[in-house]
């Protein structure tokens, strides 16, 4: 790993599984400064359902970009059939780049592109989804399955990534696309899902919070290589 420059190892591993937990921290593992949150697919049903409106349309509450939530309570969601959500594709590359860069203030297209074959290639089942309005990509989440690891022995959907280009903060696009995601695990068969966020992203955090998520029981470490 170091002879390809990478300076960090992560896992994460249920608390309660206190031998590989004296393992890991005897070999150089900490706590690494992320929550790892998460919830059933049923609880991610029952709280679209409580969100759709009289008319049927999903709340407003939407992911300005990954550090900022428009909270507006008085913002509607566009309507259905104005959000067209769609399974990840190779052609959808440029917008991605687009949209984070837009987020971030930086070009990645290198890591955007790599992060899509990820999503395409690594993954036997595709999860990761597009969000159009008007004709443009105003969004995306890539997600993958991960079928186990210390501790944990059923699938289980993890999310990678969530972007939503500002000029469509507050339109529901990030409900749409959380929804359409949700309905997807469903019918997979997937009981739950599951993503990590930094300790000090407050907005993100309170947003996936009031989307249906809370924390797990699992604990994120790392180990520095440098």
């Amino acid at each position: 790993m170091r002879d390809r420059g990478i300076d960090e190892l992560q896992t994460a591993i249920a608390w309660t599984d206190h031998a590989m937990v004296k393992f890991l921290g005897a070999n150089g593992f900490v706590k690494a400064p992320r929550h790892i949150i998460g919830a059933t697919v049923e609880r991610l049903l029952k709280f679209r359902s409580k969100r759709q409106t009289r008319d049927g349309s999903e709340a407003a509450d939407d992911a300005a970009h990954l550090d900022e939530i428009d909270r507006a309570d008085n913002l509607r969601a566009l309507p259905r059939d104005q959000i067209e959500v769609a399974s990840l594709a190779k052609r959808d590359l440029d917008a991605l780049v687009l949209i984070d860069r837009k987020l971030t203030g930086r070009d990645r297209q290198a890591y955007m592109a790599a992060k899509l074959d990820e999503a395409l290639l690594d993954s036997g089942i595709r999860v990761s989804l597009t969000a159009t309005t008007d004709g443009i990509i105003a969004g995306f989440v890539m997600a993958g399955l991960d079928f186990g690891d210390f501790g944990r022995t059923v699938p289980v959907a993890v999310i990678d990534t969530i972007g939503v280009h500002p000029d469509f903060a507050g339109r529901g696009v990030a409900q749409a696309l959380l929804s359409q995601l949700t309905v997807n695990l469903n019918g997979l068969r997937v009981e739950s899902v599951e993503t990590t966020v930094g300790l000090d992203n407050f907005d993100l955090l309170g947003y996936l919070y009031h989307a249906g998520f809370k924390p797990t029981q699992r604990i994120a470490l790392s180990k520095q290589l440098a």
